[in-house]
């Protein structure tokens, strides 16, 4: 607080004695001082009184005073402490529903993984086990009614059938532990593809046509395209009851074709028929693996699988 008093005779002389109501108790005198400082003065009413004594020593008489209040800072109100601990109480709630959700959200990718990767063993376990048993009752019913008029025939189908077991073993613990197909291993999607066009056990000519320039695809579209072929094959065989199938494989510039057709019964168009598991199947690997799959056929017209993969 500054303060002075006017004095042309000797203002050297002055001198000041003052004091803040309530805090000091008595008066501080001060000589050739124009200023009283405070610090962290707590909120309240306060009155600064100062007197001035002259050049003759005289004080005056009657003091100057000044009254002042000085507010409360924000954090030192009642409602600071309220809004403070709602503020508190909000975020602690907010923490915990944040916690909560990334708890709930982990669950379900957790569960979301279990759902998927049952959805992938029963597809795999389908294609594997389901399409092996129906080559190998093919075998075995062809090699019953060789049995008696042409027996080298019938042991033939039954080597057909052994072998067709093997693989089908081999296939449901690749299934399993999913491993990668070993026709893709050992060569590209068009000998897997003709492999299994020539081993899926199926008493069905299979006429395999390439068109383009051969390159690869990511494992994961290959191997559903392989899975794609070998259940259209198999449903020609067990549900279509057609006589040749044709399967096409064209590797365009901006995407790879695959097309299956049959010559069979054929179905209507949006009513499969009952216990037809290979084709939700074959649709769910197609939306997983990012493949385009176009299903055609009506009753007496055949079926066509039309599955592709753009590349640009």
């Amino acid at each position: 607080i500054d303060f002075s008093a006017p004095s042309f005779l000797a203002p050297e002389r002055l001198a000041f004695r003052f004091r803040l109501e309530p805090l000091d108790v008595e008066d501080k005198l001060v000589e050739r001082q124009f200023s009283a400082h405070y610090a962290a003065l707590p909120p309240g009413t306060y009155r600064f009184v100062v007197s001035v004594r002259g050049p003759d020593g005289r004080w005056s008489a009657s003091p100057t005073t000044l009254a002042f209040t000085l507010d409360r800072h924000l954090h030192q109100r009642p409602e600071f402490f309220a809004i403070a601990i709602t503020v508190f109480v909000l975020c602690g709630l907010a923490i915990g529903h944040f916690l909560q959700v990334g708890r709930m959200r982990r669950i379900r990718m957790a569960d979301q993984a279990v759902m998927a990767e049952r959805g992938r063993m029963a597809r795999e376990l389908h294609d594997s086990l389901a399409q092996g048993l129906t080559g190998i009752s093919v075998q075995l019913e062809t090699a019953v009614m060789r049995l008696d008029v042409a027996p080298a025939k019938a042991r033939l189908n039954l080597d057909k059938a052994r072998s067709l077991v093997r693989m089908s073993l081999s296939e449901a613990r690749r299934a399993v532990w999913n491993l990668r197909q070993p026709e893709l291993i050992a060569g590209d999607l068009p000998s897997a593809v003709a492999q299994q066009a020539t081993q899926s056990g199926i008493e069905i000519p299979v006429r395999l046509q390439v068109n383009g320039q051969v390159r690869r695809l990511p494992e994961s579209q290959e191997a559903n395209l392989v899975r794609i072929v070998q259940e259209s094959l198999t449903n020609a065989a067990r549900h279509a009851k057609a006589s040749s199938v044709v399967v096409e494989l064209s590797f365009d510039s901006d995407a790879v074709r695959l097309s299956v057709r049959d010559d069979g019964v054929g179905f209507a168009q949006g009513e499969l028929p009952p216990g037809h598991f290979g084709i939700t199947g074959m649709k769910e690997r197609a939306r997983e693996a990012d493949i385009d799959l176009q299903i055609h056929s009506r009753p007496g017209g055949g079926t066509e699988v039309k599955a592709t993969v753009f590349t640009t």
